[in-house]
């Protein structure tokens, strides 16, 4: 049961201690997250090679 008191809403502490809290993002993942969201914005490959070198990663041989 959610309680409204003086305008501020607000669920009592055993309704939130039921609620589902999300783990932690991994440091790997925060990381994969950070390249992916770069690299979408690259327009070509000279970005994509800028972003991979300023994250000391090597392109693939793609050929």
């Amino acid at each position: 049961m959610i309680r409204r008191t003086r305008g501020i809403t607000r669920a009592p502490s055993a309704e939130l201690a039921d609620q589902d809290i999300p783990a932690p993002r991994s440091s790997q993942e925060e990381r994969d997250r950070a390249v992916r969201t770069v690299a979408s914005m690259a327009t070509g490959p000279d970005d994509c090679r800028l972003l991979l070198d300023a994250l000391g990663l090597t392109p693939r041989d793609t050929t």
